[in-house]
């Protein structure tokens, strides 16, 4: 059957929403965790940000089309600020004159900010995800006006009617008096529009603090982990400048935030009174830890000695992050490349280079370490290993694959193929007027046919990795290779017959109503929603076909060498998994080096336990670890073993994150499927005894 994918968490779902929100500078879904701001690391200069050829002159293209169109905005705006200033003031058309012609010179200035935030914005929201540019810039296409109503508080983009040129002709043309009326105005609207909006002002005023307060709570906790132990006096210190940090910081949050409600037009602002929810995005606001009233206090109340064991503390983290992403970006390879165990050991050194060689991964916190954000992060580390690099290692056939592996990456398969754009879009002029069904029937026919191409690529490039690999590690004679490699074809087939006979009946009972109209925009997005691609390679080891196929061509001794391979590369797996979520709530929870040594043993007992499930469960299974749910694990572990690792400090953090949350909203489904599992395993091992 199709499978969903499950692994995919609400903010993954909003991803796009989320972006276009992140223009305008506020988050408009609670699925985007304010804590997500209050934690994220710093990314200055876009020069490092550079992408291919390709999406670079997308992003160039696509900035320009928005600026222009911004342009337009603005000149709109600003001859409507004149029809009322005339009306304020009493100013006459001929008077007026000067201002109209200053309205470009005003705009000029703005529209060069404007584009250069538009860049920037971009970039800091892509960097993790360079494959999804092509995809999300075809959707904002259509969109441009919603972009252009939603990014009134770029951070360095001045308005036309607040630059100094359209200052200094207010000056010279209007008289005193008419300036002060005019003055009075805007003040007056100022004023009745930040009393209109101060629930919603006040209600983000308060998540934010409450975001940061968090932060940096788990700040000074590190501190005395790393310092312990430290002086009650040091504590209430730290405490304190922790304090006026984050106050310094809300300081700058709510200037920014009056500024971007005050840049809304009158619908935006009841759009967000109506929904009652304010999320907003504080470009201009410098992080607690990052506030130079923080860095100054830490020097005078830590002593040199103490600094100097803080970076040491953070020089270990980073060793030690450096070692589990390397596993990481080795484990998620392998599903591409089927290292050997030899190979994966040869391949560690390279990994850790490369991660350390990709600033968003050791520099991100806790919360940035996995999902989505991460995973792209290795992937960006990937694509900077070079044949040089891998062929001393890996065959020539997997260097071939680990770069197809990156460069798939590069762009979406249903939205960036320049040979399928005619099948997934409808030039909507080349449609009659009277759009006719057979136009949709034909489009959506196309997407499918698209969808079903691409799958049967995958499903069969994962069947072929399998033949490889046993060819890898056994002596194959050639008529045996033959007859292995048909086989697989047979099974890929084989796994894709009863998938393909749901695709349209799935895609049908999510698509909605599509019309000539809509069609473009559904297709566009409706395969990122549901992921209605098949998830490559699934049940490689039940296809009854390639099963007797192995067993024929292959000697016992064969099998057994394959096999023991293939023990090895789940082995691996599975441990980089304990490792991976050990480090990620050790991080989270901050915990001491001894309740790390009492904990890691129960979480991989219960994965071990619990991973038939997980596969099951998360589409790409073997890296469920990074999904936003991977925190289901700690909850397997019983509550009265964790209870007497964890300090009561520590899990109240825990019970009271959103990671506890989206972890205990899937536990139950997986614990029931788990229970059912082992009671059907027991019930068929019990009839094969009897038998």
């Amino acid at each position: 059957m199709l499978r969903f994918f499950r692994s995919h968490p609400p903010r993954t779902r909003a991803f796009h929403h989320l972006l276009l929100a992140a223009l305008a500078g506020f988050w408009l879904t609670a699925a985007c965790s304010a804590a997500d701001n209050a934690a994220a690391p710093e990314n200055n200069g876009a020069a490092e940000d550079k992408f291919s050829p390709e999406i670079e002159k997308s992003l160039a293209d696509f900035t320009q089309k928005v600026t222009v169109a911004k342009r337009k905005a603005w000149g709109t705006k600003m001859s409507k600020v004149i029809e009322e200033l005339k009306q304020v003031t009493g100013l006459n058309d001929e008077g007026a004159k000067p201002l109209q012609a200053a309205i470009q010179a005003a705009i000029d200035p703005g529209a060069d900010q404007f584009a250069k935030a538009m860049d920037s914005v971009y970039r800091k929201q892509f960097r993790r995800n360079p494959q999804q540019i092509p995809f999300i810039i075809k959707q904002w296409r259509d969109n441009v006006d919603a972009i252009i109503a939603g990014s009134g508080s770029l951070t360095g983009v001045v308005e036309p009617d607040e630059q100094s040129s359209w200052s200094d002709t207010l000056q010279r043309v209007l008289s005193a008096s008419q300036l002060a009326a005019w003055q009075k105005t805007l003040a007056d609207r100022r004023d009745a529009t930040l009393k209109q909006m101060a629930g919603p002002l006040n209600t983000g005023n308060a998540r934010m603090k409450n975001s940061y307060e968090e932060a940096m709570e788990k700040k000074i906790a590190g501190i005395e982990l790393a310092l312990t132990p430290l002086s009650k006096e040091s504590s209430e210190a730290l405490k304190a400048l922790s304090k006026e940090a984050v106050g310094k910081t809300m300081e700058e949050w709510q200037k920014s935030a009056e500024k971007y409600v005050l840049s809304l037009p009158e619908t935006q602002r009841m759009q967000i009174l109506k929904q009652r929810a304010f999320y907003f995005n504080n470009e201009e606001a410098v992080a607690p830890e990052k506030q130079s009233v923080w860095r100054d206090g830490l020097a005078k109340i830590l002593s040199a000695q103490d600094q100097q064991k803080l970076k040491d503390a953070e020089n270990s983290r980073t060793e030690r992050l450096g070692s589990m992403l390397g596993r990481v970006l080795i484990s998620t390879m392998d599903n591409s490349c089927a290292f050997t165990a030899a190979q994966r050991e040869k391949l560690k050194p390279l990994a850790e280079q490369l991660v350390k060689g990709e600033p968003s991964l050791l520099t991100a916190e806790e919360s940035s370490l996995f999902e989505n954000g991460a995973f792209n992060g290795l992937r960006l580390a990937e694509m900077k290993a070079t044949e040089k690099q891998l062929s001393p290692i890996l065959e020539a056939s997997q260097c071939k694959h680990w770069q197809s592996a990156c460069s798939s990456l590069q762009s979406n398969p249903f939205e960036d193929d320049s040979e399928n754009e005619e099948a997934t879009e409808i030039d909507q002029a080349t449609l009659p007027k009277t759009p006719e069904p057979e136009d949709v029937e034909h489009a959506v026919s196309d997407y499918l046919a698209t969808i079903f191409a691409s799958s049967r690529k995958a499903e069969l490039d994962a069947r072929m990795l399998r033949v490889e690999d046993i060819s890898r590690i056994n002596s194959l004679a050639p008529a045996t290779l033959d007859r292995l490699q048909t086989a697989a074809r047979g099974a890929a087939e084989r796994a894709l017959e009863e998938w393909s006979g749901s695709l349209a009946e799935n895609f049908r009972a999510n698509a909605g109503n599509l019309t000539a109209k809509n069609i473009k925009q559904r297709l566009a997005s409706v395969g990122q929603q549901y992921g209605f691609q098949r998830y490559a390679g699934t049940n490689l080891s039940t296809q009854a076909v390639w099963d007797d196929a192995v067993k024929t061509e292959l000697k016992e001794e064969q099998q057994a060498a394959w096999k023991k391979e293939l023990d090895a590369r789940d082995a691996y797996s599975e441990e980089t998994s304990v490792i991976a979520l050990m480090e990620n709530f050790s991080e989270f929870t901050t915990l001491k080096p001894e309740q790390r040594d009492k904990l890691q043993p129960l979480l991989a007992k219960t994965i071990h336990e619990y991973l038939p499930d997980l596969k099951n469960w998360y589409s790409n299974s073997t890296t469920w670890y990074m999904s936003y749910y991977r925190y289901v694990m700690i909850l397997a572990i019983p509550e009265k073993d964790l209870n007497e690792i964890l300090t009561k400090e520590q899990s109240d953090r825990w019970k009271g994150s959103n990671e506890f949350s989206w972890a205990n909203s899937n536990w139950n489904m997986l614990r029931q499927n788990h229970e059912q599992r082992v009671k059907a395993e027991k019930k068929q091992s019990g009839e094969a005894e009897k038998k």
